[in-house]
C-alpha cells in the first residue's frame, strides 16, 4: 500500500516562529486585568439595579397604598358624575367610577415611577461607567 508523504513533508518544514514570551505575557496579562475590570462593573451594575428594583417597589408600595386610601376614603358622592342614562356602559361606569380612578391611578404611577427609577439608573450607570473606565488600568 502506497502511502502519502506530502503531509509527512508539510507538517515536518513547519516551523513558526514563536516570538517574545515576554511579549505575549504581557499582552495576555493586560487582556486578564480588561477581564476582571469587565467583571468588577457588571457587579456593580447588577448591585444597582437591584438596589432600583428595590427602590421601586418600596416607592410603588407606599404611592400605591396612599392613592388606594384616599381614593377610598373619599365619599361616594365625589364620584356622581351626574350622568342618569339607562344605558348599560354608563351605568357600569357610574357604579364602578371609584375603581377606575383608582386604576388609572395607579397605571399612571407605575409609568412614573419606572421612568423615574430608569432615568436615574441611566445617569448613575453613566457615571459609574465614566469613572471605571478612568480608574481601570486595563481599559
Amino acid at each position: 500500500m502506497k502511502t502519502d508523504t506530502s503531509l509527512d513533508d508539510i507538517f515536518s518544514r513547519f516551523n513558526p516562529d514563536l516570538g517574545n514570551d515576554t511579549i505575549y505575557m504581557d499582552t495576555f496579562a493586560q487582556k486578564l486585568d480588561a477581564v476582571d475590570c469587565m467583571k468588577q462593573c457588571t457587579k456593580h451594575q447588577i448591585r444597582a439595579y437591584r438596589y432600583a428594583v428595590a427602590g421601586a417597589l418600596l416607592l410603588g408600595m407606599l404611592l400605591g397604598g396612599t392613592s388606594v386610601w384616599y381614593v377610598l376614603s373619599l365619599p361616594v358622592e365625589t364620584f356622581d358624575i351626574g350622568i342618569h342614562i339607562s344605558a348599560c356602559p354608563s351605568e357600569f361606569s357610574g357604579q364602578h367610577l371609584r375603581i377606575i380612578v383608582l386604576a388609572l391611578i395607579s397605571a399612571l404611577m407605575t409609568i412614573g415611577i419606572v421612568n423615574l427609577i430608569g432615568t436615574i439608573q441611566d445617569l448613575l450607570t453613566d457615571t459609574r461607567s465614566r469613572w471605571q473606565v478612568m480608574n481601570c488600568k486595563a481599559v
